[in-house]
Formats: C-alpha cells, structure tokens, sequence
C-alpha cells in the first residue's frame, strides 16, 4: 500500500496518518475540503482517470489521494456542500439582510450588495 492516509499509520512510499478534513465524513461525504493534505499528494501510477464524480484527474498540481479530487466551492457556496443550492440561497438571504458575513461578498468589492445577488443568482443550481 502506496500513498494513503491510513488511520494509524502505515509504512510504504507516500503513506501518512493525518486528518483527510473530509466535507462530511458523518453523512458520507467524502470529498476534501480546502485544507486537507492529501491534496495534490497522491499518485497517477494505478489512479483511475476520472474521480467518482466524473471529474478528470489532476485538477490541481497533482493527483489527490482518494476516490475524489479536491473542487473549490463554487462562489455562493455557503454551507461548503460544493452545490450552489436552496440552503445557500436561505444563508444568502439572511447574510444579506444582517451584512454579517463577508461570504455573501460574491464579487470580494468589500460590500455585500445588488451586485452580490446578481453573482449568486448566477451560480444557483450548480458549480
């Protein structure tokens, strides 16, 4: 066994034994999030060309490790589900309404306005 994270360690090339900062471990949802680091520390040699959800391998510098490759969220993505989708729209609606968030900046102006919703009408419904 070559580069995997593996839960109490394991040797062989490219192995280690940190936190892969899954989305969602609890409700299945095994795609990285931003800060995991076993992006970009995996290996072509074996890996499929495509991850689970169809995207095309590499999409960073490297191949990450798992059975999915690391996606930024899309702009609106509130909730960090990787989908623009009906939740994003309610944390949109109240970010908007109370200016707490500097998430609901879609166009990062530093102002949470029109211009904002414009950009998150945008990207609703999809990446």
């Amino acid at each position: 066994m070559t580069y995997s994270d593996i839960q109490g360690g394991y040797p062989g090339i490219g192995n280690m034994m940190e936190d892969p900062q899954f989305i969602d471990p609890v409700n299945r949802n095994y795609r990285l999030s931003a800060g995991s680091p076993v992006i970009d520390r995996g290996t072509p040699a074996g890996a499929p060309d495509d991850d689970l959800d169809g995207n095309h391998r590499p999409m960073g510098s490297g191949y990450d490790m798992g059975a999915y490759e690391f996606r930024p969220a899309p702009a609106g993505d509130l909730d960090s589900d990787n989908d623009v989708d009906g939740l994003d729209l309610y944390y949109f609606a109240v970010v908007y309404s109370n200016h707490t968030y500097p998430e609901a900046d879609m166009n990062d102006d530093g102002l949470i306005n029109a211009d904002d919703v414009e950009q998150f009408a945008q990207n609703f419904g999809g990446r």
